[in-house]
């Protein structure tokens, strides 16, 4: 199950009065992932379909499974939230 919009809200606590919290925001949203890979497609299928094959923007490598895509999506999936929570709450928009 994805982690809801709430509980990265809630999780972003220390981040207030952050003036660069770019590379927390990075770290926050990449600890949201999942690391089984029963969790990876289960999260994965209940992703919107606006961040579904995210990874195609990105250059991957030759190697790359099935599961480090789904990875990429979610990563890019958590960090949106996030930075749409953190800028909610604080007011300093990321990008």
């Amino acid at each position: 199950m994805l982690t809801s919009y709430e509980d990265i809200k809630e999780g972003l606590a220390p981040f207030q009065g952050n003036d660069y919290p770019e590379d927390g925001l990075h770290e926050y949203a990449d600890g949201l992932l999942p690391i089984y890979y029963s969790e990876i497609i289960q999260e994965w299928t209940d992703l919107d379909a606006e961040y579904k094959d995210t990874w195609q923007e990105y250059g991957v490598a030759p190697d790359s499974t099935i599961y480090s895509l789904m990875s990429i999506d979610l990563f890019n999936y958590y960090l949106a939230l996030t930075e749409r929570a953190h800028f909610e709450l604080y007011g300093n928009e990321e990008n």
